[in-house]
């Protein structure tokens, strides 16, 4: 098995239980302050890309699921700390 720290060994890419795998804060969205984890492209208007799963009236900081990147099209999912 590769040593995550030994950069020479490579990279399997994120593995369940690496928190800041494909996430990102709740209050880095409510900021307006995104980067992207996948490809590192911060994103100029995170609410615009927002996505609930389920029925809302309206998509805001607070309710918000995941954001889909307009760059790459990956999906970060948002989490509370």
């Amino acid at each position: 098995m590769p040593d995550r720290d030994d950069p020479s060994e490579g990279d399997d890419g994120p593995r369940p239980g690496d928190r800041d795998a494909n996430v990102i804060d709740r209050e880095n969205l409510r900021a307006g302050v995104v980067t992207c984890p996948l490809c590192g492209r911060q994103l100029v208007d995170p609410m615009a890309n927002a996505v609930v799963y389920g029925v809302v009236d309206d998509v805001t900081a607070e309710n918000a699921d995941a954001i889909e990147c307009p760059v790459c099209d990956g999906v970060t999912f948002v989490v509370d700390e």
